[in-house]
């Protein structure tokens, strides 16, 4: 006689998993809460559900399939030992304690020195924290550092670069980005991301992702040319009584100190920042600033994997092309999810105002259609899914060997996602489709732009033949600017430093501070030494008269004239290093 009652085999199940995964938590979960969830994270689990149930019946599914997983997982990965003495690691360790006093990761945080040994060498490395969410060093291990190499040495090709755990970057997700991008054709600059193990001290810290950073690296790996990356800072943030939200932003140069010290590339900063300034104020449409082909891409790319991080403020970054004289989208903390009811949301770009802006110009709007058209074809025939399948499988055998309880993406789920978007989420299966969680950004209303302050002020004569130049000096940043010293250069070259006329130096302007200096008249050009409070002394460089982006040669240029005038450019350099 049979004294169960009668009922579905799959019910069964789910109640063994649940109970399984409710037992794993209480035994080995015990000592906190913080405790559970960070072991989960570096393990590997992400949750694909909104309710608890399903929460549990997933995780007591990859429990199950865990051990299998770490069998076959492949080991075989670049070891790398990091050392750093007692002194210095406590130093790392009072940055860590302050950002979980604050709430969030200081942006001044404490570089220290220490060394990498890879296979059989050592590098010296500068080191510190890097991330700005507590995220990033949760864990008693695992902690996200950032490391500058010394002595223009490289591992693995980069000089400078991160080790993160995995979890903060959903693990394969921003490496299943990027594969679409390349699957698609789209040449939109990623940074490897690649899993290592790590020994940090002595201490095993498992599998982490080296994620490359925005120098000129990841430049060289993506077949781009010397230049300069771009990114926002924000100035000001405010909150009207409606809830809107209005963001004063400033654009500015990364590994600035480098930059301007290269007459050519702080020539490139001057026009890049100069061009997102006028995009920002209005003066400019998005493809006369972007590459509208690429940014179209991009921003259909974020849309079809809901990619919405992307589209933060502090997320954007610009890579300026000197052949081009645009600025190229670069793939950057694009923290998709294999979630369902976050992947299938309604286009995120619409929900942000700068891609917003961006999208209104016909050109990258019809570069996204187009962007859209052919991912969805290739959805439509197998193709996308087979390939992401078979990345997805080889990167998951490395990951597994640190987080077994990692699961698979559902391009099924992508499929739709893009049939959505090109129906314009009108057909029955899209309609109940929501728009992205309100809940998980701050929903910015306005935003506007302010020049640098080196930028913003400009070296000028009033009249031609005038006796007397001027320099009008802006402060539009947030700290006290320093002007330690003017060197002027005359029409024969040469060099002087310059004694200004009721000026003792260092000469401090405060924020939105003005001030016009006299110059002499014979003098064409300037060198002004000065820093921000916060910043390194460095040159900045002024020619009388001239726009940062009169340079700019605005005729549309074909692509086989771009060619033309890249192959000149790389006979050029090689000529110089010959």
């Amino acid at each position: 006689m049979k004294l169960d009652k009668t009922g579905k085999q799959t019910n069964k199940t789910e109640k063994w998993l649940s109970i399984s995964a409710v037992c794993l938590l209480i035994v080995l979960v015990l000592p906190s809460t913080n405790y559970i969830t960070t072991s989960l994270l570096h393990l590997g689990f992400v949750s694909h559900h909104e309710s608890t149930k399903d929460k549990l019946i997933q995780l007591g599914q990859e429990i199950i399939a865990s051990p299998n997983r770490y069998l076959e997982s492949d080991s075989e990965m670049p070891l790398l030992k990091v050392d750093v003495n007692y002194q210095d690691w406590q130093v790392l360790a009072k940055d860590r304690a302050l950002a979980f006093e604050t709430g969030m990761i200081a942006e001044k945080r404490h570089m220290v020195n220490g060394v990498i040994h890879y296979k059989g060498d050592a590098y010296k490395t500068k080191l510190r924290l890097q991330g700005d969410a507590l995220e990033h060093i949760v864990g008693a291990k695992r902690w996200s550092l950032r490391f500058d190499l010394k002595n223009n040495k490289s591992i693995l090709n980069n000089k400078r670069f991160a080790l993160l755990s995995s979890n903060v970057r959903i693990h394969q997700g921003p490496y299943l980005f990027a594969q679409t991008l390349v699957k698609s054709g789209f040449d939109i600059i990623s940074p490897q991301m690649n899993p290592v193990k790590v020994v940090v001290n002595g201490v095993n810290w498992g599998v982490m992702l080296m994620e490359e950073t925005f120098g000129q690296d990841l430049l060289s790996f993506n077949q781009r040319k010397q230049g300069l990356v771009v990114r926002l800072d924000i100035l000001k943030e405010t909150l009207d009584s409606e809830g809107h939200i209005s963001r004063i932003f400033q654009p500015r140069a990364i590994q600035r100190t480098s930059v301007l010290r290269d007459p050519e590339l702080n020539r490139h900063r001057m026009i890049a920042l100069s061009l997102i300034s006028d995009f920002f104020e209005g003066k400019r449409i998005a493809s006369d600033v972007f590459d509208y082909e690429k940014l179209g891409q991009y921003l259909a790319s974020i849309d079809v994997w809901s990619a919405w991080h992307a589209l933060s403020w502090n997320n954007w970054r610009w890579y300026y092309n000197p052949v081009t004289a645009k600025l190229e989208p670069i793939q950057s903390d694009v923290a998709v999810t294999p979630a369902k009811h976050y992947w299938l949301t309604q286009a995120v770009s619409k929900e942000f105002p700068v891609a917003k802006k961006m999208l209104t110009d016909a050109k990258v709007k019809a570069a996204y259609d187009n962007a859209l058209a052919i991912m969805l074809t290739q959805l439509n025939n197998g193709e996308m899914q087979s390939y992401l399948k078979e990345k997805q499988s080889d990167r998951l055998k490395k990951l597994h060997h640190g987080m077994p309880l990692i699961n698979d993406f559902d391009f099924d789920i992508m499929h739709q996602q893009t049939q959505c978007l090109t129906l314009g989420y009108q057909s029955q299966n899209c309609k109940n489709i929501p728009k992205l969680d309100s809940q998980l950004h701050l929903h910015l209303t306005n935003f506007s732009s302010v020049r640098n302050w080196d930028l913003a002020s400009h070296f000028y004569s009033k009249k031609k033949n005038s006796e007397t130049n001027y320099l009008a000096l802006i402060n539009t940043s947030l700290e006290d600017l320093h002007i330690h010293a003017i060197e002027g250069i005359n029409h024969l070259a040469f060099k002087e430093i310059l004694e200004v006329e009721g000026v003792e130096f260092p000469l401090v302007l405060k924020p939105n501070e003005q001030r016009q200096l006299k110059i002499s008249q014979h003098i064409t050009d300037l060198i002004l030494h000065a820093a921000v409070t916060s910043k390194k002394i460095v040159p900045f460089y002024f020619k009388r008269d001239l726009d940062p982006l009169a340079p700019i040669q605005r005729m549309p240029m074909s692509q086989e004239r771009v060619s033309q005038v890249s192959t000149a450019l790389d006979d050029e350099i090689s000529i110089v290093n010959r």
